[in-house]
């Protein structure tokens, strides 16, 4: 960077001459640079599908994950510097947990999800603490409104969605979400669960221009029976339905 930017991006709490804060918009940059995902709000559950890459023939595959079992009825993805996920699901586990302790009932999502975003705000505001690296997506089936979710970005920006894509491909991903949603407005709020599920693995397969291997993706989802992330056999049998809708 040179000219009137230069050495405004060193420094994470201080704003360019066009009022930009070159550090958030790099660790946003970052979460683009691994998996892609694609989230679903269906009518009676949330499906979240991701790739699923290991790196090496020596890791198990099983102990490789993106998707993150918070509460019994709330789940979080992330796509980015995965490395920044296991304090940021301690943090949710424990903001969970005292909200359960101190009300009697179980936080709802929203609120988690928000608790985070600050968190995420308050790391652009210091110059001591490094911007997570990561987006989330958190989702759960509410017991008011239903199934929920919500996207937390490094800058601690937060939205509530009726689907998502982020990750690599984020940008082709949303382009075939909104195709869907401006001919039907409606369409993934009709969806049963199963339906989800083959709706998010197909626009995944989409985005990546490719047919995956159920061992090369993720796929979780909360419903009335609360957080599960599907085995390989049950993400190859939609694999298997999928195509002979195709």
């Amino acid at each position: 960077m040179s000219g009137r930017n230069s050495g405004y991006d060193r420094y994470i709490s201080v704003f360019s001459p066009e009022g930009r804060l070159h550090q958030v918009e790099y660790a946003i940059k970052a979460t683009k640079s691994s998996t892609s995902g694609i989230a679903v709000r269906g009518k009676d559950a949330v499906v979240i599908a991701s790739q699923k890459k290991v790196t090496d023939k020596l890791i198990k595959p099983d102990s490789v994950t993106t998707h993150f079992k918070i509460t019994n009825k709330i789940g979080c993805a992330m796509v980015g510097q995965i490395a920044d996920a296991p304090l940021i699901v301690q943090e949710a586990r424990h903001n969970a947990a005292e909200f359960a302790y101190a009300n009697g009932y179980d936080i709802p999502v929203h609120w988690l999800a928000d608790k985070m975003s600050g968190k995420n705000q308050m790391y652009t505001q210091h110059a001591y603490a490094r911007v997570r690296g990561v987006m989330m997506l958190f989702f759960a089936l509410d017991e008011e409104s239903g199934p929920a979710l919500y996207q937390v970005d490094p800058s601690g920006y937060i939205s509530g969605l009726k689907a998502a894509s982020i990750g690599a491909k984020d940008s082709e991903g949303v382009n075939v979400l909104e195709k869907k949603l401006k001919e039907d407005g409606e369409v993934y709020s009709k969806l049963g669960i199963n339906d989800a599920i083959d709706e998010a693995i197909a626009t995944l397969q989409k985005v990546l221009h490719e047919d995956c291997k159920a061992t090369e993706l993720e796929v979780s989802v909360v419903d009335a029976n609360g957080f599960k992330t599907l085995s390989i056999d049950e993400i190859g049998a939609h694999l298997e339905a999928i195509a002979e809708k195709e």
